[in-house]
């Protein structure tokens, strides 16, 4: 970053908490302002009423009464002897002199239509009738679409107010003549009238802003005088060092480790460059050593990668030669238990049984460790057909009986035999995923204990295995490590603690690769229940990876296989939303990470058409991310339908089309690609 943004960004801040200040000042003078401008509208309201009620005053003492000495009782000349129109009078010569003010005398049945009450002063006038001892009343009232700061007072009849007003007989020939007899009669002595007063609120708000602004203009002034020196002094004494270190740490960047920052002002930024002085020498003695290290430990890295590749493959690869020796003793010691032609001795018979019972063992943990190993070299192809899940669920109980008579234990078949129920998965590792969980079922059950199999549509489109045992049950505690890795249960001596620990790990994987799950649950002292779910053979929305899938290019198979499991997740349909978000969010990030590395390789390997590629796969990270927003906002059930069908298409097409075409471009280029992807 220069130093002119810094010094930019940090008088953007001050500009900002300046003006912020400033603002927050002006509100706050504004509205005092507007408040003393208002009490002064309201103050010069009640000063032209006093006016107004003054001249009333003088007409009813002092004119009304020697009018009549002179001219008589009957006499009436409204010009000096009515006290509306007197005071009438006065308010218009005030508001010449204040012309945005409005004054008016308001009545239900005036006499002058000018003083006829509209529709608020009709509600003011009910006000006072209402409440005799109120005096005055304030507030905003619009006239014409202006609002007004008002003021109101009463006018209480008096009984020289009767004299015009009670009956057409009674008032003053002049009267009549002047105003004709419709209306403004009938009042009686409870009768009430008010003056109203105003002045426009623009007019005060006008008065309140330029008052406020007579009194922020200096401190303006002020604030842009403190700015420009705050501004000289950041430069001097804050920009101009860091830059003179900039300057030094772009020197040691690029390289120049023998580079020094001289010394600068200010006791800080000495500190400072003292500080990246030294760490440049610390640098320059151990950039040589640091290579070195990181030199032996990438050579390590790629032994140990290479060894442990190897050692996978060549258990893997190892199956026959393990497996093969193991079945001829095994076949040796079955044939010795059952030539008629050669009994055994009751001794021998011990032998043999104890050949057998190991080698049976022995051959059982070979087959797990192979597993394991064909499942880290990813050797694990699967011959996916339409089966019925009875008869393999049949074959495998079969399988296990003999292990649970042995102690006693009665596995309980409750799929085989029944309905036909297909499913659409590999019936040799269906087999062997049941006869697990058979097997550890009878294992950690109690002497005499029972095994039960059942089988259920409970998540549309997949069918539900469950083996429950009366065993001992899982803590609370082992729960979270039931499918890990090596992991057994040991802390009872009363439960058995044979195999390897890797059964339900392979399980489990071997389930989610046909595009299922498992779980389990467990009491402790009443039993585990343990169960799978497999595609029916009808479900067409789920995608299995097969051998027919595979680019032939390790990395990408890899990645692909990732991409099918994590879209299988999203196909069970009672995943709440908070788990299909994570998946999702999975789903994206890995294909962002699968797309670098497919490009990599395809760089590495001169792949003609890497451009197209690359904006194909733009393209879809786009629509992926269009549709997982639209999930984000509204976890609409049909955008996730909508995106899984996406992402199968995509999956299917993708693989099938277009990464297949690679392979053509990798072959002999296994180094290239490894070093390529390592770049990564």
């Amino acid at each position: 970053m220069s130093h002119r943004s810094l010094q930019s960004r940090f008088m953007t801040w001050l500009v900002a908490a300046t003006i912020g200040i400033f603002v927050l000042a002006a509100v706050i003078l504004g509205l005092r302002e507007r408040q003393a401008a208002e009490e002064l509208a309201y103050s010069t309201n009640q000063h032209i009423i006093a006016t107004v009620d003054a001249s009333q005053a003088y007409i009813r003492h002092i004119a009304r009464p020697k009018a009549r000495e002179i001219l008589g009782d009957d006499a009436f000349f409204k010009e000096f002897m009515s006290t509306s129109y007197v005071g009438r009078g006065v308010a218009d010569e005030v508001l010449d002199l204040f012309p945005d003010f409005y004054f008016k005398f308001a009545t239900l049945k005036p006499h002058n239509e000018r003083n006829r009450a509209d529709a608020k002063e009709r509600e003011l006038i009910q006000l006072f009738r209402d409440n005799p001892d109120l005096k005055e009343w304030r507030g905003l009232i619009e006239r014409d679409g202006v609002p007004y700061l008002s003021v109101a007072t009463p006018i209480r009849n008096s009984p020289e107010c009767l004299e015009c007003h009670s009956t057409k007989d009674a008032a003053p020939a002049q009267l009549i003549e002047d105003y004709g007899d419709s209306d403004g009669f009938g009042y009686d002595k409870d009768e009430v009238s008010i003056k109203s007063v105003g002045v426009p609120l623009e007019v005060t708000v006008a008065q309140s802003v330029s008052n406020a602004f007579i009194t922020l203009s200096p401190i303006l002034a002020l604030n842009v005088v403190l700015l420009l020196t705050a501004n000289f002094l950041f430069n001097r004494f804050v920009t101009a060092p860091i830059q003179a270190l900039r300057g030094g740490a772009n020197e040691i960047r690029s390289g120049q480790y023998d580079h020094r920052i001289a010394q600068l002002n200010g006791r800080e930024f000495n500190t400072l460059a003292n500080a990246f002085n030294d760490m440049a020498a610390s640098i320059e003695r151990d950039i040589e050593a640091r290579k070195k290290a990181e030199a032996s430990l990438s050579d390590a890295k790629r032994d140990a990668d290479i060894a442990n590749k190897a050692k996978s493959e060549f258990l893997a690869s190892m199956s026959h030669e393990l497996r093969t020796p193991l079945n001829a003793v095994l076949g040796y010691a079955q044939m010795l238990q059952y030539d008629p032609s050669a009994p055994l001795t009751e001794t021998q018979s011990l032998y043999v049984d104890s050949i057998v019972a190991g080698g049976n063992h022995l051959l059982a943990l070979v087959s797990d460790v192979l597993d394991l190993a064909m499942i880290e070299a990813d050797q694990i192809d699967l011959d996916i057909d339409e089966i019925d899940a009875g008869k393999v669920v049949t074959a495998a109980v079969a399988m296990a009986a003999p292990l649970g008579r042995e102690r006693g234990i009665v596995i309980d078949d409750r799929v085989g035999g029944g309905a036909d129920m297909m499913l659409r998965t590999d019936p040799v590792r269906m087999k062997q995923v049941v006869l697990n969980l058979l097997t550890n079922a009878v294992k950690f059950n109690t002497e005499g204990g029972s095994v039960t199999i059942e089988a259920a549509s409970v998540t549309p489109g997949f069918l539900r295995i469950s083996v429950t045992d009366t065993g001992q049950g899982i803590p609370d505690e082992d729960q979270a490590r039931v499918f890990h890795m090596f992991h057994r249960l040991g802390a009872d001596p009363m439960i058995a603690r044979e195999g390897t620990g890797i059964g339900l790990s392979v399980t489990k994987y071997l389930v989610e690769r046909m595009a299922g799950r498992v779980g389990f649950s467990s009491k402790v002292g009443q039993g585990s229940t343990f169960w799978i779910e497999l595609p029916l053979a009808d479900n067409d929305n789920i995608l299995i990876w097969t051998e027919a899938m595979s680019t032939h290019i390790d990395p990408i198979d890899k990645d692909h296989q990732v991409l099918v499991g994590l879209w299988s997740k999203t196909t069970f349909h009672d995943i709440t939303p908070t788990e299909a978000t994570e998946i999702i969010e999975d789903l994206i990030n890995y294909t962002k990470y699968h797309f670098r590395r497919e490009e990599a390789i395809m760089a590495a390997c001169a792949y003609p058409s890497l451009e197209a590629h690359q904006s194909q796969h733009r393209r879809l990270i786009e629509h992926v991310n269009a549709l997982a927003s639209e999930w984000a906002v509204a976890h609409s059930p049909e955008t996730l339908v909508h995106l899984r069908g996406f992402l199968q298409t995509w999956l299917v097409d993708h693989i099938l089309k277009m990464d297949t075409r690679i392979h053509e471009h990798a072959e002999g280029k296994d180094q290239a690609i490894h070093q390529a992807l390592e770049r990564l």
